[in-house]
C-alpha cells in the first residue's frame, strides 16, 4: 500500500527508520513543484537544512526536483535556522522556501517544511493543496547544478539593526545551541554588541550529544544550568535544532519556557518598547496573557496549536504570537517564531530595565498572576483515544478535580475551562504519536488535583 504523505502542525515529519526516505522526499518535492506550477508562480526557491543525519543530502535532492520544474533554486551553503531561511525568502522576494528539518523532535525524525513567499509556516489550505498533487508513484531524482547561498550574514545584519543592544556590554551570557543550526548566530550577535558570550554544544552532531533530540527542556539543559551557575553568568539562552524556539535559564538556574518568555516580552513590548498590535496565543498557552492584554487595552486572540495559525494573525497585525510549548514570534521582525531574535530581545529588555531575569520575572509574574503550568505526554493508543472521545461527548460532567467547569472549547482537542480560571487541555500531537495534556492553575495543589482527576478519567495509572 502506498504511503500517504500528510503535513501536520509544522510540515511533514516522519521517522528515518520508516517512511522518511529518499523515495518519499522526492515525492514531497515533486508535489511542491507541482503546487508552485499550478499557482502559476515564477521565481526563486531557497532551500535549507538542519544538522540531522543526511539532511544536507535530502536538501540537495529536493533542490534537484524543484529545479527540474524550471525554478531557480538556491541551496544554503551550511545548516541554517528556519527563521534565517524565512528572512531570506522575504528579503529576496522568493516564491518559496523549503527546509529539511524535524525541528525539536527526537533524532530519529526528519521532515520538510514548506515556506510560502510571506516567510512563515504554510497555512493549512496551502499544505492541503500540496498533498493533493503529491504523486503516488515513484519519482526519479534530478541532477542538481549547485547554486549556493550564504544565509547567515544578511540575516544577522538586519536583526542587529532591529534591536537596541547598546546596554548589554556588562552582561555575561552562555548560549547552548544543542548541536543545531543556531551555532554562531545569537552568540555572534551578542558578542559583537559587547557582551561576554560563551557558546556550548556548537559542533553539528546528528546524534545531538546523546540527547533524545535538540529540544531545549529542563532535562536537556542541565549542562547549561550547571555552567551558568558555575561561571556566575547573568543568563543562559538555548535554541532548538532549527533555532525557531528559545528557552532561558536565569542566574539561579531556573528554567523559563515560552510561556514565561512570552509574558516577559509582551510586558516589555507594550510597556516600554511602544509596540502596537494584538496578542495572539494558542489554546495551550498561559491565560496570564489575557490579563496582560486587558492591562494594555489590546485584544488577546486564541488559535489552535501550530504556529501557522499564529503567523496568519501576525500577518494581519498581531504584535506578538506565543505558543506556550513551542515558541514566540515577534511581529515587528518576522511573522514566525524566531528563537535567535527572541533571545536577543530578552537581552535588550533586561539591559534597558537594568534587571536580572529572576528580578524581572518576579515582577511580571506578580503583575499578571502567573500560577503553575504543566504539560506531559502520553503514548497514543486505542483506549486513550476512546477516553478522549468520551471526554468530548460527556458534556454533563460539571466538575473536575473538585473544581466546577465553566465552559468547554473544542478548537483543538478538548479544553475544560474552570470557574476559577484553571484549565485542562487534552489533544493529539500533530507531529508525534502521542497525546499531550496541558494544565494551568493559580495553585500547585489545584494543578495536582486536576492532573489526578484527568489521569483517572483517561484510565492512566
Amino acid at each position: 500500500m502506498e504511503y500517504k504523505i500528510a503535513f501536520g502542525t509544522s510540515g511533514w515529519r516522519e521517522r528515518m527508520d520508516t517512511e522518511f526516505k529518499e523515495e518519499n522526499v522526492l515525492r514531497v518535492a515533486h508535489g511542491i513543484g507541482r503546487y508552485l506550477q499550478k499557482e502559476n508562480k515564477a521565481g526563486t526557491v531557497v532551500i535549507g537544512f538542519d544538522t540531522r543525519k543526511n539532511s544536507s543530502i535530502f536538501a540537495e535532492k529536493v533542490a534537484g526536483i524543484i529545479s527540474g520544474f524550471g525554478y531557480e533554486t538556491l541551496l544554503s551553503d551550511a545548516p541554517c535556522p528556519v527563521p534565517a531561511l524565512e528572512f531570506h525568502v522575504r528579503r529576496m522576494k522568493a516564491i518559496a522556501g523549503v527546509m529539511v528539518t524535524a525541528s525539536h523532535n527526537p533524532k530519529i525524525y526528519n521532515g520538510i517544511k514548506f515556506i510560502p513567499y510571506y516567510g512563515a509556516p504554510a497555512y493549512k489550505e496551502i499544505t492541503d493543496a500540496i498533498e493533493q498533487v503529491i504523486p503516488s508513484g515513484k519519482v526519479e531524482p534530478v541532477a542538481y547544478n549547485k547554486k549556493l547561498i550564504s544565509i547567515k550574514p544578511d540575516y544577522l545584519k538586519s536583526l542587529e539593526a532591529s534591536l537596541d543592544l547598546g546596554k548589554i556590554k556588562d552582561m555575561h551570557i552562555i548560549v547552548d545551541v544543542l548541536y543545531g543550526t543556531g551555532a554562531g548566530y545569537l552568540s555572534s550577535l551578542l558578542s559583537d554588541a559587547g557582551a561576554e558570550v560563551k557558546e556550548i554544544h556548537s559542533k553539528p552532531d546528528s546524534d545531538f550529544g546523546g540527547l533524545s533530540g535538540p529540544n531545549p527542556t529542563e532535562e536537556t539543559l542541565k549542562e547549561l544550568v550547571a555552567l551558568v551557575k558555575k561561571e556566575n553568568a547573568d543568563l543562559g539562552i538555548s535554541n532548538d535544532g532549527d533555532a525557531d524556539r528559545c528557552a532561558l535559564v536565569d542566574r539561579n538556574g531556573m528554567y523559563y519556557s515560552p510561556n514565561e518568555i512570552g509574558l516577559i516580552l509582551c510586558d516589555y513590548a507594550f510597556g516600554l518598547k511602544g509596540i502596537d498590535g494584538d496578542v495572539v496565543k494558542t489554546v495551550a498557552t498561559t491565560s496570564a496573557l489575557e490579563r496582560l492584554s486587558k492591562k494594555f487595552g489590546v485584544r488577546c486572540v486564541e488559535t489552535p496549536i501550530g504556529f501557522k495559525y499564529l503567523a496568519k494573525e501576525i500577518q494581519h497585525g498581531a504584535a506578538i504570537g506565543i505558543e506556550g510549548s513551542g515558541g514566540v514570534g515577534l511581529g515587528w521582525w518576522l511573522p514566525d517564531r524566531d528563537g535567535i531574535a527572541v533571545g536577543a530581545t530578552i537581552c535588550e529588555a533586561l539591559s534597558v530595565q537594568k534587571l536580572a531575569l529572576d528580578q524581572l520575572w518576579k515582577k511580571v509574574a506578580h503583575d499578571y498572576n502567573y500560577g503553575t503550568f504543566i504539560t506531559y505526554d502520553l503514548p497514543k493508543d486505542g483506549k486513550l483515544e476512546r477516553s478522549i472521545n468520551a471526554l468530548k461527548e460527556n458534556e454533563a460532567m460539571i466538575e473536575l478535580g473538585g473544581i466546577k467547569i465553566a465552559r468547554r472549547s473544542y478548537m483543538d482537542g478538548v479544553k475544560l475551562i474552570m470557574e476559577d480560571g484553571s484549565w485542562v487541555l487534552v489533544r493529539n500531537s500533530g507531529t508525534e504519536p502521542i497525546v499531550r495534556v496541558y494544565i494551568e492553575s493559580d495553585k500547585v495543589g489545584k494543578v495536582n488535583a486536576l492532573r489526578a482527576a484527568m489521569d483517572s478519567f483517561l484510565g492512566i495509572k
